[in-house]
């Protein structure tokens, strides 16, 4: 049970100000993730293309 359920069931309910603060901190935290997600995808492939770069230019010194 989440919070908010927790709370409706014990009879204390929040006013729509406080719901809609709370739902823009879930959403600001949402897209941080996606964020530092995506900039971490991005920095693997640019990893990974160096890595096979490097190892192309070895293959064809060899």
């Amino acid at each position: 049970m989440d919070a908010l359920a927790t709370a409706r069931a014990g009879g204390v309910t929040r006013t729509s100000k406080q719901e809609q603060f709370f739902r823009e901190e879930r959403q600001e935290r949402e897209e941080k993730q996606k964020f530092h997600v995506l900039l971490f995808r991005g920095f693997r492939v640019l990893c990974g293309q160096k890595i096979l770069t490097l190892r192309l230019a070895f293959w064809r010194e060899s």
